[in-house]
C-alpha cells in the first residue's frame, strides 16, 4: 500500500478520495455521496454510512464485478423506482423466485441425471431432452402429445380427441379402464 508519510500534499491531491454532495466537510452520512478524486474526477461510486451504489443514479448504471458476490436477496429497480425483491436463497440453499419471468428464449431446466427439460416459446413446446423421449406442443387450436416424431395424442378445440392407430396390442395386458385405438377400433380394456 502507497504511504503518504512524508509526501506533500501539493505531489499527493489528485490520489486522494473524497466525499461530496453539495455541502464541504461533512464526511459520511446516512445519505449516499460520490466519490471524487482531489482532482474534483467524479468516480461512478455513492456510499453512505450503510450504502454502496456502483454505477450512475440513472437507469443506465452499469456494475461490473470480477469475482465472487455473495448475498442472500437479489432485487432490481424498476423504471419508476421501486425495488423488487426477484430472487432470495432459503437456509437450505433452495433458489426462490419471488416474481414472474420472461425470457425471449428457452428455458432449461437441467437435470442432475437424465435429459433436461426446455420450455421452448418460439415453438409453443415443452420437450425432455431433444423431444425423442417426450413433447407437448401448444398448438394454435389443439394440444399435441408426442415422443420423437409419432404423434401420440392430440386433443383439438372442437372436443375431438385423435389417438394413435396401432395395429396390434402392446405386449402385456392393458390395465383396466385403458383406451386403445386398434385398426380405427376404440378397445376399453375392462379386466
Amino acid at each position: 500500500m502507497a504511504s503518504l508519510v512524508g509526501r506533500q500534499v501539493s505531489s499527493t491531491y489528485k490520489d486522494l478520495l473524497h466525499v461530496y454532495n453539495g455541502t464541504e466537510n461533512q464526511g459520511l452520512e446516512l445519505g449516499t455521496k460520490r466519490i471524487f478524486d482531489g482532482e474534483g474526477v467524479g468516480s461512478p461510486v455513492w456510499v453512505s454510512t450503510n450504502l454502496l451504489q456502483v454505477g450512475t443514479q440513472s437507469s443506465n448504471a452499469n456494475l461490473d464485478v470480477y469475482g465472487i458476490v455473495i448475498g442472500k436477496e437479489f432485487q432490481l429497480r424498476s423504471t419508476s423506482g421501486t425495488a423488487y425483491s426477484v430472487m432470495e436463497v432459503q437456509t437450505n440453499g433452495t433458489v426462490s423466485m419471488n416474481a414472474n419471468i420472461e425470457t425471449k428464449g428457452s428455458v432449461i431446466f437441467k437435470a442432475s441425471v437424465g435429459d433436461d427439460l426446455i420450455m421452448d416459446a418460439d415453438n409453443g413446446a415443452m420437450v425432455k431432452g431433444n423431444g425423442t423421449k417426450g413433447k407437448i406442443s401448444l398448438e394454435d387450436s389443439s394440444v399435441k402429445l408426442q415422443k420423437g416424431s409419432t404423434d401420440l395424442l392430440e386433443v383439438k378445440e372442437d372436443g375431438t380427441i385423435i389417438f394413435q392407430n396401432v395395429s396390434s396390442t402392446p405386449i402385456g395386458s392393458p390395465s383396466v379402464g385403458s383406451m386403445l385405438l386398434k385398426n380405427g377400433n376404440l378397445e376399453i380394456f375392462q379386466t
